[in-house]
């Protein structure tokens, strides 16, 4: 009976690596620089720059990727590029919130 649990906990664990390692992919094939979009319409060059390293976007892909995954492990869901708030105190006022 153990055995069976830890092979489908070891199974588990790699289908959700090769999710993450899809989804995270998905953002590489989306069309645009995301660090434009997020600089907004008027922003020059040097602040668009200054956005990418900021989020990172200059690294290679497994960098970024490793360092996402880090980041996931130890809880920190990043910052809303909408309120510039951390995500998991957004999801925790949802959460706490009476839903209707």
């Amino acid at each position: 009976m153990i055995v069976y649990v830890l092979r489908r906990l070891g199974a588990t664990l790699i289908v959700m690596a090769v999710v993450a390692l899809f989804v995270f992919s998905l953002l590489f094939l989306t069309p645009g620089d995301p660090a434009a979009v997020i600089a907004g319409d008027v922003a020059t060059a040097d602040d668009i720059q200054r956005v990418r390293a900021k989020l990172g976007l200059n690294e290679p892909f497994l960098v970024q990727f490793g360092g996402w995954v880090g980041l996931l492990l130890h809880g920190d869901l990043g910052t809303s590029i909408f309120t510039n708030l951390p995500v998991t105190t957004l999801t925790g006022s949802a959460c706490s919130r009476p839903c209707h």
